[in-house]
C-alpha cells in the first residue's frame, strides 16, 4: 500500500487571482484523486484582510456607478478551456448571471437583483455585481472540495515570506498545481502575518492584486503644496476608498489623468452627486443637480480614451489573426523565448491590425481602393514575415499604400493613440470644442 502525501501552500491575496489560483489548485486535486487509489492531503491557507474572493476592489457593497471595463461575456475565474483540470464548481461570469436571472440566490440584494434584471451578456456589470459573482463561486468552490482537501482562511494581512531558517526538507506544490507530483528537497516557507504569529508552508503563491503604493517624488511634491495652499490632495488610490463627499460643491477640482478612473471620479462626481443623464433622442443630455464640483481634466494626450466597440465577442467575429497566432506563440516556446511585447509581440499584432483594418475598407468602401484585389495581395507579401530578409516591412506597407490607397482612407494608429499631438490651439475654448467634437465623433 502507497503512502499518502501531505502538502500545506499558501495563497496570498484572496481577490480574484487568489481565487482563480484556488480553484486550479482543487480542480487538480479532484483530477488527482480520480486517477490515485491514495488522495494526497492538500491544506491551503488563503490569506487577506479582506473578504475572500471579491478581496480589496470588488467589493459588493460599493457604488453601483463604478463599472466593470468588460462586458458581461468575457470575465470568468472559472476556465473552459476543455484541455484543463475540469473544475470542480462554479461557472462564467456571463453563465452565472444568465442562471441568476432565472433563479436568484437568497442572499441576492434588491440592488443586484435590480441590476441583473437589466444586464445582457454585452453590456457593463459594475464591479459590485461581479464582486457578488466571486463571492458566489468562492461559496461554491469550498462546498465542493475534493477528498483530502481542507481550507483555511485568515482574515490579517502576510507581511512576510521567508525559507525556512533550519534548511528543512520539505515538498513543494509544482507550478502546475498538481498536488500528487510535489518534489522534495526545496524546503519551506514561513509566512510571517500581521499581529504576530506565522504560518510554515511547502509552498507560496503570491497573487497580491492591487495593493498601496508609495507616493513617487512627484506626487509627494504635490501633496505637500496642496497642503501649504489649504487644498486637498487625493492621491491614486482604489475609487471605492476615496472620500468623494470631501471634495465641495461648485468648487474647481482638478483631474489629473483621463484614463479608466477618471470615468470612475466623473460618475462619483456628476451622478454620484445626483445628476442625471436624460436621453435626448441621438444624444444623453447632462441634468445637474447643483451638488457638482467644476470638473477641470487634464492629461497628457489631452483626451479621454476611445469609447469600447458595443460587440458581441472580445473582438469582431469577422477578425481572424493571421499572425499574433498560437502557433506563433508555440514557436516562441519552443525556441526557448519568453516573448516581450515591443520586440516580438506588437509586430505581429501590428501585421493583424493593419491587415483587419485594410481588408474591411476594401470590404465596406470598395471606392476606397480601386484595385481591391492588386491591393491584398502587394499588402499580404509585404506583411508576411520574411525569415532571412532584413527589409523594413513597415516601409513595404507604406509603399504600398502610396500606390494603392489615399491618405483620408489610412490607418493613423500614431494620431488614434495622441488625436492633439502636433497641435496647438490659441485659447481653452477652442481646445475644449476640438476635445467635445472628438467625442462626439466617437460616440
Amino acid at each position: 500500500m502507497g503512502k499518502s502525501q501531505s502538502i500545506r501552500t499558501a495563497i496570498i491575496g484572496a481577490g480574484p487571482r487568489g481565487t482563480s489560483v484556488l480553484e486550479r489548485l482543487l480542480a487538480h486535486a479532484a483530477a488527482h484523486a480520480a486517477a490515485h487509489p491514495i488522495p494526497a492531503a492538500l491544506h491551503i491557507d488563503v490569506i487577506d484582510p479582506y473578504p475572500a474572493g471579491p478581496g480589496h476592489v470588488w467589493q459588493p457593497g460599493q457604488s453601483r456607478l463604478y463599472l466593470m471595463n468588460t462586458q458581461s461575456f468575457y470575465p470568468t475565474v472559472i476556465p473552459e478551456d476543455p484541455r484543463l483540470a475540469p473544475p470542480v464548481a462554479g461557472t462564467t461570469f456571463d453563465r452565472w448571471r444568465a442562471r441568476q436571472q432565472r433563479d436568484p440566490v437568497p442572499s441576492l440584494t434588491p440592488d443586484e437583483r435590480s441590476e441583473l434584471a437589466a444586464l445582457g451578456s454585452r453590456d457593463f456589470p459594475s464591479r459590485a455585481l461581479y464582486g457578488r459573482y466571486l463571492r458566489c463561486t468562492l461559496e461554491e468552490l469550498t462546498g465542493h472540495l475534493p477528498d483530502g482537501v481542507t481550507v483555511s482562511f485568515h482574515d490579517t494581512t502576510a507581511v512576510s515570506v521567508r525559507p525556512s531558517g533550519d534548511g528543512a526538507v520539505g515538498t513543494r506544490t509544482p507550478v502546475d498545481g498538481t498536488p500528487g507530483e510535489a518534489t522534495p528537497g526545496t524546503g519551506t516557507f514561513d509566512v510571517g502575518l500581521a499581529g504576530g504569529g506565522s504560518l510554515t508552508v511547502d509552498s507560496v503563491v503570491l497573487a497580491l492584486g492591487h495593493i498601496p503604493s508609495r507616493l513617487n517624488p512627484e506626487q509627494r511634491e504635490l501633496q505637500a503644496s496642496a497642503g501649504q495652499l489649504g487644498l486637498s490632495y487625493f492621491p491614486p488610490a482604489v475609487p471605492a476608498d476615496v472620500d468623494w463627499a470631501a471634495i465641495p460643491a461648485g468648487e474647481p477640482v482638478l483631474v489629473r489623468g483621463m484614463g479608466l478612473n477618471f470615468f470612475d471620479a466623473m460618475g462619483q462626481l456628476t451622478e454620484g452627486r445626483g445628476g442625471k443623464f436624460i436621453d435626448a433622442g441621438t444624444r444623453l443630455e447632462y441634468q445637474p443637480s447643483g451638488q457638482e464640483p467644476l470638473i477641470v481634466a487634464a492629461s497628457r494626450r489631452g483626451t479621454p480614451y476611445r469609447a469600447k466597440a458595443a460587440l458581441a465577442g472580445y473582438y469582431p467575429a469577422s477578425v481572424t489573426l493571421r499572425f499574433l497566432t498560437g502557433a506563433a506563440l508555440e514557436r516562441f516556446a519552443a525556441a526557448g523565448i519568453r516573448p516581450g511585447f515591443d520586440h516580438d509581440l506588437w509586430p505581429l499584432l501590428h501585421r493583424d491590425t493593419l491587415w483587419a483594418y485594410y481588408s474591411t475598407l476594401v470590404r465596406s468602401q470598395p471606392a476606397a481602393v480601386p484595385d481591391a484585389s492588386a491591393f491584398l495581395s502587394a499588402l499580404d507579401e509585404a506583411l508576411r514575415p520574411h525569415a532571412h530578409s532584413a527589409a523594413n516591412w513597415q516601409a513595404a506597407v507604406e509603399s504600398v499604400l502610396a500606390v494603392h490607397v489615399g491618405p483620408r482612407h489610412r490607418l493613423d494608429l500614431p494620431g488614434l493613440a495622441s488625436p492633439l499631438a502636433g497641435r496647438s490651439f490659441g485659447s481653452r475654448a477652442e481646445l475644449d470644442a476640438v476635445v467635445v467634437e472628438y467625442l462626439l465623433d466617437d460616440a
